[in-house]
């Protein structure tokens, strides 16, 4: 599939893909610095959704137990500006005496944080006289990656929940999309039933069932069409239905019933029951 581009090849491991079946192994990231190039743009675009849905709670939140006030707004926002400022130094493991002072200045803190309570510890300075001679100094004690910052958490949690709910869909797409621009037909099918299934604005994309792909019924159905013309049985009866709710296209009875009987020829149930209906 990627040596060679063959569609078939292409279009079944999209399959494997979009399936339950375990992966192997080497087939997903185990961490963010494993990601390909055309995982990355997926993942970014999971988490912006996800800060999108987090930035509307807490704000729900506010309205239901909090009075509206100007510094109120302000405080939030001046907050959310250290935190993205502390991020820039989420990949030192071990911070120098100029970082620490930095981080420490900003003092940002994250509630639930287990470890904010060791990370101040280890960038307080020591008191001059406690115990010896020396002066007062910053302890360089390597951190773990994620003790740097509480916020490291949400970054975790966003690439596991992304991994898990998301990344699957979005290489089954990828490869049903190569084999599709290559003329498999199955894969044309496949991949006009993820556009025509696709998620709808202001839609949570934390949800199991969600798509990460917007909903286009018209992008569906030029599709659906394109594998009916190419003599696929499920292609041809989906485009039927499109034609015949109007789904994406301008309704036509006429032509629906035209498709429905090439797809019952082929032996698609489903389209027979739905000539007998028309």
């Amino acid at each position: 599939a990627e040596q060679h581009g063959a569609s078939e090849a292409q279009f079944r491991v999209g399959q494997l893909y979009n399936g339950r079946e375990p992966l192997p192994e080497s087939w997903v990231p185990q961490s963010e610095e494993d990601i390909t190039d055309k995982d990355r743009t997926g993942l970014k675009a999971y988490k912006v959704a996800v800060h999108e849905v987090r930035l509307q709670e807490e704000g729900d939140r506010k309205k239901d137990f909090e009075p509206f006030s100007f510094q109120g707004q302000i405080d939030i926002k001046v907050l959310d500006l250290k935190k993205q400022t502390a991020m820039q130094f989420k990949h030192v493991a071990a911070l120098g005496p100029k970082h620490a002072k930095l981080l420490r200045a900003l003092d940002v803190t994250v509630e639930g944080d287990k470890g904010a309570d060791s990370l101040k510890k280890k960038l307080a300075p020591t008191p001059a006289g406690a115990g010896n001679t020396k002066p007062a100094t910053l302890d360089k004690t390597p951190l773990s990656k994620f003790e740097v910052l509480g916020i490291e958490a949400y970054a975790q949690q966003d690439f596991l929940d992304w991994r898990q709910r998301r990344f699957r869909k979005e290489r089954s797409a990828f490869w049903f999309k190569k084999a599709a621009d290559n003329g498999h037909h199955e894969a044309k099918v496949e991949l006009a039933t993820m556009l025509q299934t696709g998620h709808l604005p202001g839609q949570d994309p934390r949800t199991e069932n969600y798509v990460p792909f917007p909903r286009n019924y018209e992008q569906a159905a030029y599709i659906f069409k394109d594998a009916a013309r190419l003599k696929n049985k499920r292609g041809q009866y989906e485009y039927a239905v499109c034609l015949l709710t109007g789904s994406g296209v301008e309704r036509s009875v006429e032509e629906a019933v035209a498709y429905l009987k090439l797809s019952s020829a082929q032996g698609l149930v489903e389209a027979s029951h739905k000539l007998g209906c028309c």
